[in-house]
């Protein structure tokens, strides 16, 4: 008998850093640390990365009016994943421009406030925040959750917060052991019609 190893599709949010910047991005790092942990119960080779492949700005058009390019790239891994891992970022008390950007690009305008079916509804989501300081984080989390249940997945509502990493607050081997429970919480979570 053949064991379905659940596809998990990392997506990092973050422009850091800036090019020609010698730095690093911790959502970037995280994301990164877990899939490493995660490879022994699932397929994590799957990322999107919008420093990579940057995406245009929403301007209120529907994800099928964006034909083409980076767009359809995070709409096609997302579609092919059994479950994502969205790394956002937090700034002055809230959740990233970039970070919102990629959630309003899969949704669209919906002005009519009709019932839409998006690339990630029904599909298993957890949220990874990072913030410059505890708020920022905690408030990009939540506003991550909440644009992930509008857009109709099925999102772990418990997302894992890491304020300014450059504070410490978490010891290694504690931060390993979240995002492996961040990983397996997803993997764990079935879509209808994807095997056991």
């Amino acid at each position: 008998m053949t064991v379905h190893r659940p596809r998990l599709l990392t997506v990092c949010a973050s422009m850091k850093p800036a090019p020609g910047v010698d730095a690093r991005s911790a959502v970037r790092g995280l994301l990164a640390t877990g899939r490493d942990a995660a490879l022994s119960f699932a397929d994590t080779s799957a990322a999107f990365d919008v420093r990579d492949d940057p995406l245009p700005w929403f301007d209120g058009r529907s994800p099928e009016d964006l034909q083409g390019g980076a767009v359809n790239d995070l709409l096609d891994a997302v579609a092919q994943a059994d479950g994502v891992i969205w790394g956002v970022t937090g700034y002055w008390g809230g959740l990233s421009g970039v970070s919102k950007n990629v959630f309003d690009l899969i949704g669209g305008g919906n002005y009519d406030q009709t019932a839409v079916r998006t690339v990630v509804t029904g599909r298993p989501s957890a949220v990874l925040a990072v913030g410059t300081d505890p708020v920022s984080a905690a408030n990009a989390a939540r506003g991550a959750v909440e644009a992930l249940m509008a857009l109709g997945s099925d999102v772990l509502p418990e997302p894992l917060v890491l304020g300014n990493p450059r504070e410490g607050g978490w010891e290694s081997g504690e931060l390993s052991d979240a995002l492996l429970d961040l990983f397996g919480a997803v993997a764990l979570m079935r879509r209808p019609g994807v095997p056991s």
